[in-house]
Parts: C-alpha cells; structure tokens; sequence
C-alpha cells in the first residue's frame, strides 16, 4: 500500500487542488535522500544523500494520507527527528553516559529534516510509541544549553478536545508545527477547528500536517 503526501496550494483544504503529491512507497528517490532508520534497531541506519528534495519549507501544509498500517505516522516522526535522533540516542538512553562527547560542533550530530521551535501534536491516542520517542527527544535536546545537540525546542501533545482556537497563537517569529494525526473521525466541531490552521496558519509562522 502507499503512502500519499500532498503540499496543498494556498488556501484550498486537503485534495481540492495540490502542488506536489508524491506515491512515497513508489518513488524510489524518496528512500535515497534522507537517512532512514528503524526506531527500534539504530544500528541499521542507512547512510544517505544530504538533501530531501520532499522536505519541506516554512510555512507549510501537508496532507499524509494511507492505509491503515501503512507508515503514515512513522514517516511523519522520521522527519521530525531527521539524522539527529540516531547521533544522539546513545547519550539519550544512557549508553555513552559519562563518555567524552565528540568536537566537531552541532554539525556531526545530525539535523532535524523539519526544524521548528514549538512542536504540537494533536492525537487521539496518548500513548503512542512514536510520539513517545519524539517526545523524549525534543525534551533532551533542549534540556543543556551547553550540549553540542542543543536546540531550543518546545513539544507539547494534546487530546483533540483540548486544541486551543487559532486565534490564541500570536505571531512570534517563530516557527511551529502542528500535527493532526488521525483525528478523520473527531466530531465536526473539532474538524472545523483545524481548518483555519489549514486556511491561515501560515500568516501565525504555523505549519500544518494533517495525517488520515
């Protein structure tokens, strides 16, 4: 199955009319851009070429869409993560504790595929594993300002009743991304919500991804 991701123009929502839409599992240049990894097993990092082409730019909007099971989710965290999750996760888990961190800069430690400073991920279901991991990750990174990894980055995951109006995000000048992810079944209520971030969320530095 495939999985579809879809850059939507201006101000239309989800497939009315699309900029770049891309079957993921059928293009082979989408594998061979970025570092791809298996969460569980980092030892199996697949070195790759420096740029994804697919990355996106701020502000953006993105529709992922799939079959069930079909990676949606993980797809979304990987960029989200980037090639700075694997670099790192050996003084996140405790393994290289104590061990003298490599010179070099932030550099030879990876980067975010897309960088934020506030993360929000809107989810139904709290105690997903991914969101887990991204969760502990952006906590780490911003946890010593001394850390060559540091970045100062904020996450935060909301129940779907709990997202706050559009309204209540001024403009700071700096950039947020917030995820939907599979909320096609909330209430109308809670989907008339998230259009306006589609809509205008631009004009605020927010970038959206709607995932279904």
């Amino acid at each position: 199955s495939a999985i579809i991701i879809v850059s939507l123009k201006e101000n239309l929502f989800f497939g009315i009319a699309v900029n770049k839409i891309c079957f993921l599992n059928n293009y082979p240049t989408f594998q061979n851009t970025m570092e791809y990894y298996e969460l569980c097993k980092l030892d199996k990092t697949i070195p790759l070429k420096k740029q994804n082409p697919f990355t996106p730019k701020h502000p953006f909007r993105l529709l992922v869409a799939g079959t069930s099971e079909s990676g949606k989710t993980s797809m979304v965290v990987h960029l989200l993560l980037g090639s700075k999750y694997p670099k790192i996760y050996p003084w996140m888990s405790g393994e290289k504790r104590g061990h003298k961190v490599p010179k070099g800069g932030s550099k030879i430690f990876g980067e975010r595929y897309i960088p934020c400073d506030d993360l929000i991920v809107v989810a139904q279901h709290q105690d997903e594993k991914l969101w887990e991991a991204v969760q502990c990750f952006y906590e780490f990174i911003a946890m010593d300002k001394q850390a060559p990894w540091y970045e100062n980055v904020r996450f935060k995951l909301i129940a779907p009743e709990k997202l706050p109006d559009i309204s209540s995000f001024k403009r700071t000048g700096q950039f947020t991304v917030i995820v939907f992810d599979d909320l096609a079944g909330e209430p109308l209520a809670t989907q008339l919500k998230v259009v306006p971030f589609f809509r205008s969320g631009r004009h605020d530095g927010i970038s959206s991804i709607y995932i279904v």
